[in-house]
């Protein structure tokens, strides 16, 4: 048998595309007949078919040859004229052309297969007067596809599978060489291939798998992936598979299995907050996009290179009440599934996967809050202030109710910070005794960062690496946790986007989930009339009358909630805007019997407040 050196190819079909032949070289041989069996390969899918005729090439004349017995079979026989001796050359599909000297047969693989197209081209050589028998080869490599369920749409139909190389080519149009095997790409390129199934072929079922036979081109890909997308009506699944050298005439078995595709969280954009809202269900989001990923003034985002994943705290008493496991994909992609239960709050961090003393799962490279509770935009309070409207959320950020109790608190915030506190904040001691931590390396603590004496600020990044640390801050820092020094210029405006002080824009600090943002001062303006009632404040805020929890605040000094005074309480919502050293919040107060809300409070960016978030 000749020797081959394949360069590409996978086809939906074979066609002549180099002439040299007229219609009268075109014989069936019928005098005087002699018979010739061909046997295609064992392993390989293709039978004989009534409308794909044996070439046969002789002394530089073609020849098309019927199946005589054998179709549906591996084995079919051919009538020869018995004056044909010697060496012959034979390919199926017939192709109807071939150059001198049995060069350049012209031969199109394109890139769209089907189960009823003749996917791959097979050749052999014999010399009759030796035998009648030949046993062809196939010139492709095949990947052997069983695609089964575990349970997960069974009784509808796999619309496609397409398979994509890693920079190299998998379909085009070639030259064969009949004689030497050699086989050279001259156009159309493409490094995928896509497979159609019929309504049948796709249907899934519990008793076998879906079988599709993916001919494709024999390329050494050892060292690269093979992405294989596998397509139900809109619903795709991914699979990355490790290349091989991939050799003609062989056939390689490769089995998948899908389930639920996961819920794309990034379908409407980017946050460093998730709303999830369906137990039991997997979701995933892009974990290489930093916050919203959106330049803002003085912020450029980076892109992260994620190498591990795992969940920093949940809410509930136990690990899995939230969050029941997490995966990172090869693409960087988080994927993770809910518990039975909605309604919680988890932290989710990517790691440089570089175990260290300090940080054994990796360091930290970008954390985000997944807030599983049941709301949806309509549960919105749209509100009318001096020509503005605003659509706020009708709860905190991170509530799990609107009551104004332990649920309806929802979760505290370090001014400019994207990760969140407990409602509660850090006892004395440096201890929370709400939820649960799954390493003790990465959980909750005070003060993680220190400045560096030379003045060096990396307060930033610190806070990226420490999401579980509250920063503490004294006068020397004007009481913030940003910042080595007293004096304005080491603050920074710029982290939750509104350094002119006006509406301001989303930031890539931002702890809003996907399509909200921190509110600016401008969509509290006209705050009026509250009432302190069961541990709340109803107010009238534009055109609207809207109950905020008094949830207090986290004192910069130690992370520990303020207990208030003999006077009163203060509870605090912040805003974008700043003032001078400190931020501007709104105020919620009782005082000695009587009720304010101030939207003039300027407050420490130190300190713990909560986020009531509008739509951007």
């Amino acid at each position: 048998m000749m020797k081959k050196l394949l360069l590409c190819g996978v086809c939906a079909m074979i066609v002549a595309c180099v002439t040299s032949c007229k219609d009268d070289e075109v014989e069936n041989i019928v005098v005087n007949p002699m018979e010739l069996n061909v046997s295609l390969p064992s392993d390989q899918p293709t039978v004989w078919k009534a409308n794909s005729n044996l070439g046969l090439f002789f002394n530089n004349a073609v020849h098309s040859l019927a199946v005589k017995e054998g179709l549906d079979t591996k084995k079919a026989s051919f009538l020869l004229d018995p004056s044909i001796q010697g060496n012959i050359y034979v390919c199926y599909p017939y192709v109807s052309a071939m150059g001198a000297s049995l060069n350049e047969l012209g031969v199109s693989l394109p890139n769209i297969q089907s189960e009823r197209a003749e996917n791959s081209f097979y050749y052999g050589e014999q010399n009759l007067s030796v035998s009648s028998n030949i046993d062809v080869e196939n010139a492709f490599s095949i990947l052997d596809l069983n695609i089964s369920s575990d349970g997960y749409g069974v009784g509808n139909a796999l619309s496609s599978v397409t398979v994509t190389s890693e920079n190299a080519a998998l379909a085009g149009d070639f030259t064969v060489d009949l004689a030497t095997g050699e086989i050279n790409l001259i156009s159309g390129q493409s490094e995928s291939v896509t497979y159609n199934f019929s309504a049948e072929s796709g249907l899934l079922s519990t008793d076998s798998p879906v079988k599709a036979s993916v001919v494709i081109n024999p390329v050494q890909l050892e060292g690269k992936t093979l992405t294989i997308e596998v397509k139900m009506g809109e619903e795709t699944w991914t699979f990355n598979e490790d290349g091989l050298n991939y050799e003609a005439n062989k056939v390689y078995p490769i089995s998948l299995m899908i389930g639920q595709p996961p819920i794309n969280l990034n379908e409407k954009g980017y946050a460093n907050s998730y709303i999830v809202d369906k137990p039991n269900t997997l979701y995933k989001f892009d974990a290489k996009v930093q916050g919203n990923g959106e330049i803002t003034t003085g912020i450029e985002p980076q892109v992260i290179n994620p190498k591990s994943v795992f969940v920093v705290w949940e809410s509930t008493p136990e690990l899995g009440g939230v969050i029941k496991n997490v995966e990172l994909t090869d693409d960087g992609f988080v994927t993770f599934s809910t518990s039975d239960v909605i309604g919680g709050n988890a932290l989710i961090a990517v790691t440089d996967g570089v175990p260290t003393d300090e940080f054994p799962r990796g360091t930290i490279l970008w954390s985000w809050h997944i807030w599983s509770t049941n709301y949806s935009e309509s549960d919105d309070i749209l509100v009318s202030v001096e020509g503005n409207t605003f659509a706020f959320m009708s709860k905190n950020l991170g509530a799990l109710g609107t009551e104004p109790d332990a649920e309806g608190m929802g979760l505290k915030y370090q001014w400019g910070r994207k990760d969140p506190f407990y409602k509660d904040g850090i006892l004395a001691g440096g201890e929370v005794t709400t939820g649960s931590v799954t390493d003790e390396m990465y959980g909750w603590q005070a003060s993680s960062y220190i400045p560096e004496e030379d003045g060096s600020n990396k307060s930033l990044e610190a806070s990226i690496m420490f999401p579980t640390a509250f920063f503490l801050s004294n006068w020397g820092t004007s009481y913030d946790w940003y910042g080595v020094g007293s004096s304005i210029e080491n603050r920074n405006n710029n982290l939750w986007g509104n350094p002119d002080g006006g509406l301001g824009t989303k930031t890539i600090y931002d702890p809003c989930p996907v399509g909200y943002r921190v509110p600016s001062q401008d969509a509290f303006k006209g705050i009026s009339s509250p009432v302190s009632e069961n541990n709340a404040f109803t107010c009238v805020v534009g055109d609207q009358t809207m109950t905020f929890p008094a949830s207090s605040y986290l004192v910069e000094t130690s992370g520990v909630l303020s207990p208030g005074s003999a006077s009163g309480t203060s509870n605090y919502y912040w805003t974008t805007n700043t003032f001078s050293q400190n931020v501007v919040a709104l105020k919620l107060e009782t005082s000695w019997g009587s009720v304010f809300a101030n939207l003039n409070s300027y407050c420490r960016r130190g300190w713990g407040a909560a986020v009531r978030c509008i739509r951007e």
